[in-house]
């Protein structure tokens, strides 16, 4: 769990980028962290993760150690003090900096949060150039002539810094979408639609994938590979 009580943030003798932020975090809870550039994101994440201590208020982290105890961390007016289930004893930042613990058992809790919160913080930085969610539409049959004929349409997906991006549409005989079971691929789409007129009788699955122009490896692939059409 976290909780944030009326803390604020500055760096220096600047203004404050965080002021009387307040709020709790349960345990096993998924959290989006949105606004502007410049709004405090970062800050936010770096006092989490106890990168920076705040400037004012407290931060309380309760973390399960599987040391038969809770790990608490208590910030308050750049102090930090990490308890440790084992010794009870709080280790101030001198301590922590330095690895001097009290015993193995402090410094291998640390060690641990640090490296979970580092990853997490790492794995957040790689998606924010990737596109934004997005939804697969109900194929549509609009023309009763040729029941071959499906437009597979999806809802817009964005980019956080307006980067340019584009679509890729695959339909498969298979959910797992093996290169064996391609029936149509589309590269490079910008509309959120596509009608395929080709398709013979059969059960399809499609998906859509959008990835950045200028790196194809920043993509998001919706959720919904199990979304099939018809052909009669």
């Amino acid at each position: 769990m976290v909780r944030f009580e009326n803390v604020g943030m500055r760096y220096g003798a600047g203004p404050e980028v965080l002021r009387d932020v307040t709020f709790v975090l349960e345990a096993g809870s998924f959290t989006f962290l949105t606004g502007l550039s410049g709004a405090g994101k970062t800050t936010l994440l770096k006092l989490i993760y106890l990168a920076e201590p705040p400037s004012r208020g407290l931060i309380t982290l309760f973390v399960l150690a599987g040391l038969g105890g809770l790990v608490i961390a208590n910030l308050a007016m750049r102090n930090r003090a990490i308890y440790c289930p084992a010794c009870r004893t709080p280790n101030l930042v001198a301590f922590v900096r330095s690895y001097r613990y009290k015993c193995n058992q402090c410094a291998a809790e640390y060690t641990r949060v640090g490296s979970a919160a580092s990853a997490a913080f790492a794995t957040y930085s790689a998606t924010l150039d990737r596109p934004m969610p997005f939804y697969l539409y109900t194929p549509a049959f609009d023309d009763p002539s040729n029941p071959s004929s499906v437009t597979l349409s999806w809802g817009a997906s964005a980019q956080l810094h307006q980067m340019p991006f584009a679509y890729d549409l695959d339909v498969n005989t298979v959910s797992t979408f093996d290169p064996s079971g391609a029936v149509v691929s589309q590269m490079g789409l910008t509309d959120t639609q596509a009608t395929v007129t080709t398709l013979p009788a059969g059960h399809y699955f499609w998906r859509v994938t959008a990835r950045v122009s200028a790196d194809p490896d920043d993509d998001w692939q919706s959720d919904y590979q199990d979304q099939t059409v018809d052909i009669p």
